[in-house]
């Protein structure tokens, strides 16, 4: 192909622009006409070049086309590839998804036959429930038959403690703690709780102002017992000075010893000894329980 020169103007001139260069068919067509060629021939050069023109086009579309075609399938086996391994893991998920199902229904199966047996079970406590709720109806009634019955044996009661309270604090005669240490303690057992096992119960404890959670009072080494039984004292050192004229005194009678609101009685027996009778907090409950009422004079003597 023949090459073409610009035209550039001198800086002479009065313009300075640059002349455009002749498009390659004019410049074909100028060479042509310079060189004398035939028109028929100038056109089908045209047409070959034009020709080659359309195919480079057509042939770039094609290309253009084909890579578009490829980047599509390509994308698209992507996208199948995706789409075939989300389904093998759903696929999967759907497999443990049965499994648990099945795990589920024996469970069931197995709830389902506990509860079976839970329903007879049911069944067969609610019928002992049942015969068991007929017995008591049975129990309450026989106790309500016997309710007036033991409400008249309580009352009875209390008003034979009431009674044996007033007849004692009639009876009983009022001595100072000193005045009743000159009658000696008799060596029996007082019925009621006795928390530190000294032998004495800790209300004759409170009778006798020791300590009913030590066995030894005065820790000098001889239980309260010991002491009174003794005619020693057991709040401290000394001894009691026993009066047998002045226990004889009060022989077959009641004497009584106050602390504050408490009453404490005591019954004065032929052997000249005295014996717990209880306070007024309980309604003197020891007269009830002591041995010496329950057996003869003679016995409890000895």
């Amino acid at each position: 192909m023949p090459s073409f020169q610009p035209f550039i103007q001198r800086a002479g001139d009065k313009s300075t622009t640059i002349t455009a260069v002749k498009t390659l068919g004019g410049a074909m067509a100028e060479r042509l006409r310079q060189s004398g060629v035939n028109p028929d021939v100038k056109l089908r050069r045209q047409q070959r070049w034009l020709f080659y023109a359309i195919f480079v086009v057509l042939f770039l579309a094609g290309l253009i086309f084909v890579l578009k075609v490829y980047a599509d399938n390509t994308k698209l086996v992507g996208d199948v590839d995706n789409l075939n391994a989300t389904l093998t893991q759903k696929n999967h998920d759907l497999e443990q998804v049965r499994s648990q199902l099945a795990e589920r229904n024996q469970a069931a199966e197995a709830a389902a036959g506990s509860l079976s047996q839970l329903q007879q079970e049911l069944a067969k406590n609610v019928s002992d429930l049942e015969v068991a709720t007929a017995k008591n109806k049975d129990y309450e009634t026989q106790l309500s038959q016997q309710g007036d019955s033991a409400g008249q044996d309580k009352l009875s009661l209390e008003r034979a403690k009431a009674n044996t309270l007033n007849l004692i604090l009639t009876l009983g005669t009022e001595l100072t703690g000193a005045d009743l240490n000159k009658i000696p303690f008799a060596d029996v057992t007082v019925a009621g709780t006795d928390t530190d096992k000294d032998g004495l119960s800790d209300d004759l404890e409170a009778a006798l102002s020791t300590d009913p959670l030590k066995p030894d009072t005065d820790n000098d080494g001889y239980s309260d017992k010991e002491e009174i039984v003794g005619g020693f004292n057991p709040l401290g050192q000394g001894v009691f000075n026993a009066d047998s004229k002045f226990a004889v005194k009060y022989r077959g009678r009641i004497v009584l010893n106050r602390r504050g609101d408490s009453w404490y009685a005591w019954y004065v027996s032929q052997d000249a000894k005295r014996y717990y009778l209880g306070s007024s907090d309980n309604k003197f409950e020891a007269l009830r329980q002591s041995d010496y009422w329950t057996k003869d004079q003679t016995s409890a003597q000895q």
